[in-house]
């Protein structure tokens, strides 16, 4: 039995430290990135190091501009453009597959209403330059 304990320790050292190491990957970090949604709504998220913003025509209200503070394969977002008490929680969010440099899964987390959903983005540009920048601009960000 003790040796059963001492590999299983060992694996699940091995598996703690190799996680410790996982970034989200350089490539994916930057761009703009277009989904899908179950209800069949087209959804754009603007992304650079610091800033995302998620932008719909057919959801306006869902139009979020959110501080981002990386950890590990994840990030959590804070909303700035804040409307209602639902963009005051938190939302964490974690790579769960990377399918090329254009293509990715993450799976968004909200505290405190333990809302859960994936989304496959699609990379449609190296850059969010232009529109991220005018969002920012629009919310005394410089």
């Amino acid at each position: 039995m003790t040796k059963f304990k001492a590999i299983l320790f060992s694996f699940i050292l091995l598996i703690t430290l190799q996680s410790c190491y996982d970034k989200y990957p350089e490539e994916l970090i930057t761009g703009t990135f277009k989904t899908t949604t179950e209800l069949n709504t087209v959804k754009y998220m603007y992304r650079d190091k610091n800033y995302r913003y998620i932008y719909s025509d057919e959801h306006p209200y869902g139009n979020k501009l959110a501080k981002i503070t990386w950890h590990g394969l994840g990030y959590k977002l804070e909303t700035i453009n804040k409307v209602n008490k639902y963009d005051s929680l938190v939302q964490t969010i974690v790579l769960d597959e990377v399918k090329s440099t254009n293509s990715f899964i993450e799976t968004t987390y909200t505290e405190g209403i333990e809302l859960k959903f994936s989304s496959e983005w699609i990379r449609i540009d190296e850059s969010p330059e232009a529109k991220l920048l005018d969002v920012l601009k629009e919310n005394g960000i410089e």
